[in-house]
């Protein structure tokens, strides 16, 4: 049987790195609207948004032994988007609700273990920062629009394998538990939203 090795070195996974990222988001939105365009009901929806992201991440890591200790930053542009259309209380008033994930970025611990000399695993948790932009429309005209930013927490793991020394490769996912967020639907009424997002990704990494 023919087998392909890269010689352990102790370079890999230790010390400064930077990386590109492509992968693909789903965020899923839990909303509540009272005083439904102003008529004094409520609405409890729940609905997705899905769409590439693209990013970068870049580090620092120590490796002792079999054990790999590090802290990572990250920045993505997403492209998830998500409409939520045909409210109607019954007496002629309708609104819609579109949401789309703009931006994130997020910085947090790494501790990993190399499972072969060449293969680490690793898990993590983040602070997150993300940009949302919601526009409310009330019987056809818009009626408020604004960009939203929330804070969460990112959990996390995934395996990165070396090609060479310098250069590996990166699966990983990525859930993030983002804070809730109200804003009027421009009609008396006031909707509340709280997303949750899981992305699964792949990386290039460039160890210096």
């Amino acid at each position: 049987m023919l087998t392909f090795s890269i010689p352990a070195q102790a370079g890999m996974f230790n010390g400064a790195f930077l990386g590109l990222q492509l992968g693909h988001n789903n965020t899923k939105i839990e909303g509540n609207e009272s005083n439904l365009l102003g008529a004094g009901e409520s609405l409890a929806v729940d609905f997705g948004a899905s769409g590439p992201e693209f990013g970068v991440v870049g580090g620092y890591r120590i490796k002792q032994d079999r054990f790999v200790f590090g802290v990572e930053a990250e920045g993505a542009l997403s492209n998830a988007s998500s409409t939520l259309i045909d409210i109607d209380d019954g007496a002629g008033n309708t609104g819609r609700l579109e949401l789309e994930k703009r931006y994130s970025y997020a910085i947090g611990p790494r501790i990993g273990y190399l499972v072969t000399d060449n293969s680490l695993m690793f898990v993590g948790v983040d602070w997150a920062h993300g940009s949302f932009k919601g526009t409310g429309t009330a019987n056809g005209a818009a009626s408020a629009s604004g960009n939203v930013s929330l804070n969460g927490i990112r959990f996390g793991g995934g395996m990165e394998i070396a090609a060479t020394e310098k250069i590996s490769l990166r699966l990983d996912y990525q859930h993030t538990d983002w804070g809730t967020y109200k804003e009027s639907d421009g009609a008396g009424g006031t909707v509340s939203l709280k997303p949750t997002e899981d992305t699964a990704r792949i990386s290039g990494i460039y160890s210096f």
